[in-house]
């Protein structure tokens, strides 16, 4: 591609790291767009970069892998009046409509999450540990397309300073940042339900703690009788019912008679409550 474009390797090579940062800049013979796109695979936690190079001749567009809008874009390509379009206005139209496909799949994706924020807020009273890891897998997932949008905007800023070498319309610029501006009003949406879900599931797992503890201290508490006196009759010194033949019964009945007051006293304090 370098050899046949005359685009030098290294600028090529942008869209094979992953990490690569949005920006635009121009060179002397092209503009060079970079603009941070979700892939097919939407389990992956980093959105991937999308290279777009301009030159007078031709426009080159390099993504490390396939995304779903990609298709979409080849059947837009195959209309016969977008090139008519594009010897009027130039390439500025192909940025236009590559850039906000891009940015409308970052609007499925998100759509896509609020949908498994239903499913993980009907859930979230049961304070299961599976429901807590997949909300902080998707935390961990919108921090990194929180970044990647604020990112891209600071391109669409440029655009809108007339910094590209290619002409892009005011009313196609002012589109891009309305699009970009209502995902970003999604995300924060998206956000604040994370936190609200959080806080039910971590009370869910709280409340769930406390009922155990309360059922250990209720098997504590009829437990402490009988052992105060298995423990007192447990001494080798003389006691009442000590030489009674049938003294070891009548403490078992002892026993039971207590455990069995104080069920009845917890059972009434519940009900009260």
């Amino acid at each position: 591609i370098s050899h046949v474009t005359h685009v030098p390797l290294f600028e090529l090579k942008h869209s094979l790291d992953p990490r690569e940062a949005p920006r635009m800049y121009n060179a002397k013979t092209y503009s060079l767009v970079i603009f941070n796109v979700i892939p097919e695979t939407k389990e992956a936690n980093l959105p991937i970069p999308l290279e777009i190079i301009v030159t007078k001749n031709f426009i080159l567009t390099l993504l490390p892998e396939k995304s779903a809008i990609t298709d979409e874009l080849f059947d837009f390509f195959n209309d016969s009046n977008l090139w008519k379009k594009i010897e009027k206005e130039g390439f500025g139209v192909l940025v236009y409509k590559i850039l906000i496909e891009f940015i409308r799949n970052y609007g499925d994706f998100l759509e896509n999450v609020d949908d498994r924020l239903d499913l993980l807020e009907e859930s979230a009273v049961h304070g299961k540990e599976e429901d807590m890891q997949r909300l902080f897998k998707l935390k961990k997932k919108l921090i990194f397309i929180r970044s990647s949008l604020y990112e891209n905007r600071k391109v669409l800023n440029n655009f809108g300073e007339g910094n590209a070498a290619f002409h892009l319309a005011i009313s196609d610029i002012n589109e891009l940042q309305t699009e970009l501006s209502q995902v970003l009003a999604t995300e924060e949406s998206i956000k604040d339900r994370i936190a609200t879900i959080t806080e039910i599931l971590i009370s869910s797992v709280s409340n769930k703690l406390n009922k155990t503890m309360k059922t250990f201290t209720v098997i504590a508490s009829m437990l402490l009788l009988p052992s105060l006196i298995a423990s007192i009759y447990g001494m080798n010194v003389s006691l009442p019912l000590g030489k009674h033949p049938s003294a070891f019964f009548i403490i078992i009945g002892i026993m039971v008679i207590a455990v069995s007051f104080i069920l009845i006293y917890f059972k009434s304090a519940l009900k009260n409550n």
